[in-house]
């Protein structure tokens, strides 16, 4: 099960909570802001939210993390690229903003615990304590950004693809580490080879299916 929440701060930006049904826990993707009202939705339906996964570390994508990690003591993960962009207000692009983000790696050891950082490579899966078969693989998607990736869960037929792609366009590449060829290469051979019924969600655009989508 897949609820959008959309999230107001500098800009608008979907975050998400993916929970499963039988256990009532589940991971928040992406918590761009409005960290209160997030934490709110998910205790009033008695969630337990066992961390947050990044799709890239853009200020619009992390600007709750700090707060909800703090909160529900939880990890984050990230790809290990996104740790330049978590710390760095340029790459991040929160120094355009006025109000600047920094978020240091507390920890790159691996171990999950409240507010460490977890660094992801290509192809690592998250698995839900309270339920091991529900599971997200990461798929590394770079071109929007560096640390771009898609959190792709298999059994739920859904895949949360953060600002690589969208229902009617694609992610920017004039932000620092933006690649336009290799922003196309990622959604060509590592998105649209998805099952065609795969539900897309993104941080900018209401859902669709990979079978709707073409380059």
């Amino acid at each position: 099960m897949t609820r959008l929440i959309p999230t107001y701060g500098f800009i608008q930006e979907n975050a998400y909570l993916h929970i499963d049904e039988n256990s009532g826990s589940g991971f928040l993707i992406d918590p761009g802001a409005d960290a209160e009202r997030i934490i709110q939705f998910a205790d009033s339906h008695h969630w337990t939210i066992e961390a947050v996964l990044l799709t890239h570390g853009h200020f619009d994508h992390i600007g709750a993390l700090s707060e909800i990690v703090a909160h529900w003591n939880i990890p984050y993960y990230i790809h290990r690229a996104g740790a330049l962009y978590l710390s760095n207000s340029r790459y991040n692009l929160s120094v355009y903003t006025g109000q600047e983000i920094s978020i240091p790696i507390v920890s790159t050891d691996n171990k999950p615990s409240s507010g460490n950082a977890m660094l992801l490579d290509d192809g690592d899966v998250i698995r839900l304590k309270a339920n091991p078969e529900f599971a997200l693989r990461l798929i590394h998607t770079p071109g929007h950004t560096e640390d771009s990736s898609v959190f792709y869960n298999p059994g739920e037929q859904c895949a949360f693809v953060g600002d690589t792609i969208f229902k009617d366009g694609i992610g920017a590449t004039h932000f620092p580490g933006g690649d336009t060829a290799t922003l196309y290469r990622s959604i060509q051979d590592k998105v649209l080879t998805l099952p065609a019924d795969t539900v897309l969600y993104s941080g900018h655009s209401a859902p669709f299916t990979v079978g709707e989508r073409s380059l």
